[in-house]
């Protein structure tokens, strides 16, 4: 069963804003825990020779758009997580392409008591990366797709 909300009701509903940080992530296997996650884990994608890009990436929605809806659907099996980050967490806003920080930035930052990090993913949209999975929780929205209009 779906429920529609305006985008007012989602806001305070569903992201719980100003309260709490909501992200999702897809591609994940459905009994994941928020304890399963390495956030110093080399990435697979994007990749260059010579560097070791890590992180668990997060999107900040769950459109028909949002690169965790795309992830979660292209790998068959998977879930569809919300990570709900606790309304004291530490951001650090990046700059540059968010995709392309390595395992020693994510140590440093850390080490510095940041949470989470914010930037632009290659596309220029909204991507955060988990630093501290102790100042979030994790649950499964969505194992697929009821009604093929390509939102679970």
């Amino acid at each position: 069963m779906k429920i529609i909300v305006n985008e007012s009701q989602f806001k305070k509903l569903i992201l719980k804003e100003g309260s709490q940080k909501v992200f999702f992530h897809g591609g994940l296997p459905i009994d994941a825990t928020i304890s399963d996650i390495d956030v110093l884990r080399s990435s697979t994608r994007q990749q260059k020779k010579g560097k070791d890009y890590a992180g668990f990436y997060m999107s900040p929605d769950i459109d028909k758009n949002s690169f965790a809806l795309k992830y979660h659907q292209s790998n068959t099996g998977s879930g569809l997580h919300k990570i709900i980050m606790d309304s004291d967490s530490k951001g650090y806003e990046f700059k540059g392409v968010i995709e392309r920080i390595s395992q020693d930035v994510l140590k440093d930052l850390i080490s510095k008591g940041y949470d989470y990090i914010s930037g632009k993913n290659v596309f220029g949209k909204p991507e955060f990366v988990l630093l501290n999975p102790r100042k979030a929780t994790m649950e499964l929205v969505s194992t697929h797709d009821t009604d093929n209009d390509g939102i679970p």
